[in-house]
């Protein structure tokens, strides 16, 4: 059925049919997966999981990039969600209980996002919606990976230093969608600083850990008063 769908969608963009096949498949994969038919076989669930993907991937954009047409934040919401589900189901077959296989699945999807956004924005970049959804993933992806391969306040020096590289990024490649994500890495950062980490130190690194809050504050400030113009900017370039 979803390939006479992917058929039909190069013909004419069924917008309702295309939504609806997609998920109503996912909601049956995950059902599937949770049966125990399903434990029994995780490689035929992933293989049907990623075939089932990468239909939906080219259900939702092929038509529009056949016909050179701009991708609507409806396509692009699909395509985010499409990516969520095979990730998560991924994660239910493998590395529920793994978490080198998490951080290894994590990984490469982040990887393969960034690839993505680069070469879409390169090949694409009238496409502005699908470019920064996938640079977006990609951040995301990123810092799960770094809160799930190392612990502590490790993860809290990984993701300021992450955030000042997204934050540059995004302002020498005119990418707004960089330093927005650089100002949300930022915030997590403090929260997990001051409700996470801080129950764990003791005095000496309580201090140490709020003279780091207020470091990170102040670097927040200056680069929003600084750049708070250039942050919010529509005006991007391709990469």
């Amino acid at each position: 059925i979803n390939s006479g769908i992917l058929f039909l969608s190069f013909k004419r963009y069924w917008i309702l049919l295309s939504y609806w096949s997609f998920f109503i498949t996912w909601i049956m994969l995950f059902t599937t997966i949770f049966s125990p038919a399903g434990m029994r076989s995780p490689n035929m669930q992933a293989f049907f999981c990623i075939l089932f993907f990468i239909l939906f991937t080219i259900n939702c954009l092929g038509f529009k990039l056949f016909r050179k047409l701009a991708i609507a934040s409806s396509d692009t919401l699909v395509v985010i969600c499409n990516s969520v589900f095979l990730y998560f189901a991924l994660l239910l077959l493998f590395g529920i209980n793994s978490l080198d296989f998490t951080a290894g699945v994590t990984i490469i999807f982040a990887i393969v996002y960034l690839t993505g956004g680069l070469i879409t924005g390169r090949y694409l970049p009238q496409q502005r919606f699908l470019v920064d959804a996938l640079f977006a993933v990609s951040m995301i992806a990123f810092t799960t990976f770094f809160a799930v391969w190392y612990s502590g306040f490790s993860v809290t020096i990984i993701w300021v230093i992450l955030a000042i590289l997204s934050f540059l990024v995004g302002t020498l490649f005119k990418k707004k969608i960089f330093r927005i994500c650089a100002i949300l890495v930022f915030a997590a950062t403090l929260v997990k600083l001051l409700l996470v980490d801080s129950s764990n130190f003791g005095a000496v690194e309580k201090v140490v850990a709020y003279l780091f809050t207020g470091t990170i504050l102040l670097v927040v400030s200056f680069l929003y008063q600084k750049f708070k113009e250039r942050i919010f900017s529509d005006s991007e370039s391709s990469v």
